[in-house]
C-alpha cells in the first residue's frame, strides 16, 4: 500500500468500525427505563442498539415471515444480550407487552 495513502484508510476503518450498530455499548439501565409497553421492534432495537436479538419464541407459536409481527394473540420473546446483560421482550401483534433485564 502507497504510505501516503495509509493514514487515510486506517482513519477510513476506524471510523466504520466506530459506527458499526451492535451491542458493542453496554446495555444500562437507562435505556432499559426508556423502553415503553406497545413500542415496536424497532422502537425497542433503536434505544437498545443491539441489533435484532435472538428469537427465543416458545416452540409451538407461529411467526409471520415479516418477522415481529407474529400471528394474532401469538407471543413472541427476543432477546437482546450484551456481556452478562440481557433484556427479554415479549411481544403480541407487533408490540411490545412485557419487559425482563438480567445481569444489571
Amino acid at each position: 500500500m502507497n504510505r501516503s495513502l495509509f493514514p487515510a484508510v486506517a482513519a477510513v476503518a476506524v471510523v466504520a468500525v466506530m459506527v458499526v450498530p451492535g451491542c458493542e455499548q453496554k446495555l444500562t439501565d437507562e435505556k432499559f427505563d426508556q423502553l415503553k409497553l406497545g413500542m415496536t421492534g424497532q422502537e425497542v432495537e433503536a434505544i437498545l442498539r443491539c441489533g435484532k436479538g435472538d428469537d427465543e419464541t416458545p416452540s409451538g407459536t407461529s411467526m409471520s415471515g415479516s418477522g415481529l409481527s407474529g400471528s394474532r394473540g401469538a407471543d413472541l420473546v427476543y432477546v437482546y444480550k450484551s456481556g452478562d446483560h440481557s433484556v427479554t421482550v415479549t411481544y403480541r401483534e407487533g408490540k411490545a407487552v412485557q419487559f425482563n433485564k438480567r445481569g444489571f
